[in-house]
């Protein structure tokens, strides 16, 4: 995620695109200009890695707090960190058609809810 800012500005500097007057004079031009669509590509890609990464992250630590299987975390957390990695890498850097973002999506969405079940269960019995 934070490479993603590198890739905004790095993207903003390329084409110009910069959303305040003070940014002007950094990349010697005379307007400003918001829509740029690989900005707003790269953007939309942040974004959406913000919205999904962090619960991904949570819920993962409420996971492993609950001690499962070493082997199934591990395998758990490597695959839903590679898919991840690679939605982002085909949202922002190499766009490819869908399916494949929403392939990468759902693994760790899938991952997310039943480490979220898992996490249930482990509590019911402390209620």
């Amino acid at each position: 995620m934070l490479c993603m800012s590198l890739l905004t500005a790095r993207q903003r500097i390329k084409t110009k695109t910069f959303a305040n007057p003070e940014d002007l004079r950094v990349g010697r031009c005379t307007d400003v200009r918001f829509n740029d669509p690989n900005v707003e590509r790269v953007r939309r890609a942040h974004r959406n890695d913000l919205e999904n990464v962090l619960p991904f992250l949570l819920m993962t630590l409420a996971y492993v707090a609950c001690g499962p299987h070493p082997l199934t975390a591990k395998l758990l957390i490597r695959i839903g960190a590679s898919a991840r990695l690679l939605h982002t890498l085909f949202y922002a850097v190499l766009p490819l058609p869908q399916p494949t973002r929403a392939i990468c999506f759902f693994i760790t969405f899938s991952i997310v809810c039943f480490e979220a079940v898992y996490v249930l269960i482990c509590s019911i019995k402390y209620i």
